[in-house]
């Protein structure tokens, strides 16, 4: 009888494991495309297929920063101020061919509603096309990832 349980209790992990490693797929992968517009003299415009880069939801900004920096030989310098935990994580310190100087930032943009800064310190509204962009209200460490994303990186100055 003590073979029979240990070898029922053998099979019940194998088929508990084998449903917890199913739910473990790739059911957060995103499918859409990701594009990141470095505003300058000319626009620079980066294309991702997020599923072909093998991104999901719990990548952010700041990842497909790094996979063009390897992938396109993009540029950034981040740094980081604040909590994760409130969203404020990395800041682009410059990207590209944006360099700030004197009372300047490299701003962050993207169509991500549900992220766009709500403060009194808002910058307005964007349009790319036919694409509204806000003003972030986090850092690119904590903007998820998402299908169809834009992100739009300018100078401005304070």
């Amino acid at each position: 009888m003590k073979t029979f349980t240990k070898k029922l209790l053998a099979l019940l992990l194998v088929v508990l494991s084998v449903f917890a490693f199913a739910g473990c797929g790739d059911s957060y992968a995103l499918k859409g495309d990701a594009t990141v517009i470095i505003h300058g003299e000319t626009d620079v415009v980066y294309e991702v297929d997020l599923d072909e880069a093998e991104f999901t939801t719990q990548n952010t900004v700041l990842d497909l920063l790094a996979y063009l920096c390897e992938q396109d030989d993009l540029a950034f310098s981040a740094g980081a101020n604040g909590s994760a935990e409130w969203g404020y994580s990395a800041f682009i310190n410059s990207i590209g061919d944006l360099v700030p100087g004197g009372n300047q930032y490299v701003a962050f943009f993207h169509n991500k509603q549900s992220d766009k800064d709500v403060s009194a310190y808002a910058l307005p509204d964007r349009q790319y096309g036919d694409t509204t962009l806000y003003y972030s209200g986090l850092g690119v460490g904590s903007v998820k990832l998402v299908d169809d994303l834009v992100v739009y990186f300018c100078i401005e100055s304070f």
